[in-house]
């Protein structure tokens, strides 16, 4: 396959390190996922394996200072495209 480089995965302006990454995968009504890890510099590479559409996505979740409107603050990004 060929692999595809992320090199910015940030959070807040700063690489966003060790952190669960999803990939997703879909090509001739088969779906395939992967769970990566971020390193130190917010980077994964992903494999592209298979033709059809890729979704890339991670939430961050966030303590909310003010517990009494809620518990947490969800922040999410994702990368669509198709090969």
């Amino acid at each position: 396959g060929h692999f595809i480089p992320i090199t910015f995965v940030l959070f807040n302006k700063k690489p966003l390190a060790n952190y669960k990454v999803r990939v997703w995968n879909r090509y001739n009504g088969k779906l395939n996922t992967e769970t990566l890890l971020t390193d130190k510099d917010g980077k994964i590479n992903v494999d592209l394996k298979s033709r059809g559409e890729w979704l890339i996505s991670l939430v961050k979740m966030i303590e909310y200072a003010d517990k009494a409107k809620a518990d947490y603050k969800s922040y999410w990004g994702s990368l669509t495209f198709g090969l």
